[in-house]
């Protein structure tokens, strides 16, 4: 097993010195570390904490499992560029039948990627993305929860899997978000074939269209494509529920909101960008008969005027 120790550090800081470089390379993870930074290129995630990455890297119980044989069974790994300020965070499960990649992305993260055919993503926060890296060519699948962004290559039939349905293209941009039982698809362009799990039915949606399904898969509710602007650290809710804002709100800021007796379920349509929070929580409710209260950098208490 790996263990916290300065050499691997310096690895991943890339200050190693030659002598101890030399030394690093006789690991047995070693070619499996160089190969998954070589195909990991052009991946950023904005402002995460390498100090805390690298120690949750090197926990026993996150760090790489080596058998007897020297071979990784599960890895993860996290190359630290510290003067562009980019930090990598990426699972690697070499299983019997596939070779597995998987990014899961903290609150308050947002991170950017590129797949084996140069099709590229976008992970909004709380979010995990998968795929088989082996069977690539034959399918271009992901499995994803939370939300993300696909700008996808011509090619093979490219498919996204979620809890609520299958969204699947040729060559497109799209967005897809799948969170606590719903599912919004937005197409920004071509042409996304939307297979809803829970009613087995099948929807079209061309360039500037969207929907909702909700849990049963069955009422399907138009969206605003233009709404999409969380790439651009901007969040769009329309007629949601205050439980979905305060939500979005912790999942962007990494935050606890305490709601205590105020009702949930009332619908409301706000913005809020993702850069301040005093600033956010104004706009996404300060229209609303209620005042809120900082009580730390995480918790936030929401009351009734």
């Amino acid at each position: 097993m790996m263990i916290n120790d300065e050499i691997l550090h310096k690895w991943i800081d890339n200050t190693i010195s030659e002598r101890e470089l030399e030394e690093f390379k006789k690991r047995p993870e070693y070619k499996d570390l160089v190969r998954i930074y070589k195909s990991t290129d052009n991946m950023s995630v904005d402002n995460l904490d390498s100090d805390k990455m690298l120690e949750d890297l090197l926990k026993v119980n996150n760090g790489a499992e080596i058998n007897a044989m020297g071979k990784t069974k599960r890895m993860i790994w996290l190359p630290f560029l510290a003067a562009a300020s980019i930090i990598l965070i990426a699972g690697f499960f070499f299983l019997p039948g596939g070779e597995w990649v998987e990014y899961e992305i903290a609150k308050a993260q947002r991170m950017e990627g590129t797949l084996p055919d140069q099709s590229t993503f976008v992970l909004n926060a709380d979010s995990k993305l998968k795929y088989d890296k082996s069977d690539w060519k034959n399918n271009r699948t992901l499995q994803l929860e939370g939300e993300g962004f696909f700008s996808v290559k011509n090619g093979s039939t490219f498919s996204v899997e979620t809890a609520q349905g299958i969204i699947s293209v040729l060559g497109t941009e799209f967005n897809v978000y799948s969170r606590d039982g719903t599912l919004k698809v937005a197409c920004i362009e071509g042409k996304v074939n939307v297979k809803s799990t829970a009613s087995d039915s099948d929807y079209v949606l061309k360039a500037n269209e969207g929907f909702k399904l909700d849990s049963e898969g069955e009422s399907k509710q138009p969206i605003t494509v233009n709404s999409i602007k969380w790439k651009s650290g901007i969040v769009k809710l329309k007629h949601v529920s205050l439980a979905e804002v305060i939500g979005s709100l912790e999942r962007q800021f990494d935050i606890n909101i305490d709601s205590q007796d105020i009702p949930l379920d009332q619908k409301l349509t706000c913005s809020f960008q993702t850069e301040n929070l005093s600033l956010a929580l104004k706009t996404a409710i300060g229209h609303l008969n209620l005042t809120y209260r900082i009580i730390d950098q995480k918790n936030i208490v929401l009351e009734a005027k």
